[in-house]
């Protein structure tokens, strides 16, 4: 896969993203980790979940690089975490 950032993007910091970088990554791994829970698959749910870790950190880490080229997204969301919220000290 290659990642294409649109040259007019308009950047979001609204909603989920006013915590994390990457919401919709956060609620894929969730569901890769709860659908198979909620059967009983505990070893499909780690294998999936361990599969989709490793095949988007690549992903993650190439968009990420080609999202902080663009200033107002650098200026934006360069201070805030990829996945979990920073709880305390906000």
């Amino acid at each position: 896969m290659r990642a294409v950032v649109p040259s007019d993007l308009l950047v979001t910091d609204r909603g989920p993203y006013r915590w994390i970088r990457h919401p919709n990554y956060v609620a894929l791994g969730l569901e890769f980790l709860g659908l198979p829970l909620i059967g009983g698959a505990y070893l499909s749910a780690l294998g999936l979940g361990l599969a989709n870790a490793l095949l988007l950190g690549r992903r993650i880490r190439e968009e990420e690089a080609l999202l902080m080229a663009i200033p107002a997204y650098r200026q934006r969301m360069a201070h805030k975490p990829r996945f979990l919220p920073r709880l305390i000290g906000r």
